[in-house]
């Protein structure tokens, strides 16, 4: 198809119903990147919250706050355990405290959905989930 001035507008006129909070799979060029980031009157976020990859992909949560957070998948570690999802057969997994510009990554095997928290702000509501497709 060739991009045409009336194909342009057509695909701009799009782009308001496009999901920001939703990230897909890259391909083999890397990583999927999660900003972990600060956000006024608020403990922080996972931009995006929400993201969609293939089995086998990693993603790599940076800390671009001035906050300590960590990047927790591990019921035990969860103030409240159905804060955390694991589809059967994954393993928990969590980072150690990320300082601003530290960076965790995590390979995802198991198809199903994770939701994961920040440890230290989890009664603030600060969680995102990765969802594997097979």
């Amino acid at each position: 198809m060739t991009l045409t001035r009336r194909n342009l507008v057509g695909l701009l006129g799009m782009l308001p119903f496009a999901r920001a909070d939703v990230a897909f799979a890259r391909a083999a060029s890397g990583p999927l990147d999660i900003r972990v980031e600060d956000r006024p009157n608020a403990s922080g976020a996972f931009v995006p919250a929400t993201v969609s990859i293939s089995a086998g992909s990693t993603v790599r949560w940076t800390n671009a706050g001035i906050l300590l957070h960590t990047v927790t998948c591990d019921p035990a570690q969860a103030k409240d355990p159905s804060h955390i999802a694991l589809p059967a057969g994954a393993a928990p997994f969590g980072s150690d405290d990320l300082a601003q510009g530290d960076t965790y990554e995590h390979r995802f095997d198991v198809p199903g959905t994770y939701r994961y928290i920040c440890h230290y702000h989890e009664r603030m509501g600060m969680a995102g989930t990765v969802v594997v497709t097979g």
